[in-house]
């Protein structure tokens, strides 16, 4: 991402991301031609250190979006299918990165990416 964060100004994604300012809750989000849309995953997506969560999403086409935290859906309010990018070439991505006082490190397990036609 040429900023470096999940921001509207990286014009298509759909993903898990914590900010900064939102100390260790994750949420989940979508991003159409720059119009981000977001849903907070509360004290179920709050992540501490030395623990591990499962994160997970699937798109049907155009019509539907879930979001799933250690094999459980969570509710979006926010995130919707109207907001999927469609005209967009998407690709898996990791941003591990540092507000430049904390260290983030990431353990990543595994990942599995299916697209059927």
């Amino acid at each position: 991402m040429p900023n470096g964060d999940l921001d509207a100004t990286n014009a298509d994604f759909i993903g898990f991301g914590v900010e900064t300012t939102k100390a260790g809750v994750m949420s989940f989000y979508e991003c159409k031609d720059a119009a981000e849309l977001s849903d907070s995953l509360g004290t179920t997506g709050t992540l501490a250190t030395g623990t591990q969560i499962r994160v997970g999403f699937k798109v049907t086409g155009i019509t539907g979006i879930q979001c799933r935290l250690d094999g459980v859906e969570q509710t979006l309010t926010n995130v919707v299918a109207s907001g999927i990018p469609v005209n967009a070439v998407m690709t898996p991505s990791v941003v591990c990165q540092t507000d430049s006082t904390t260290d983030p490190i990431l353990h990543w397990d595994w990942y599995h990416a299916v697209q059927l036609r």
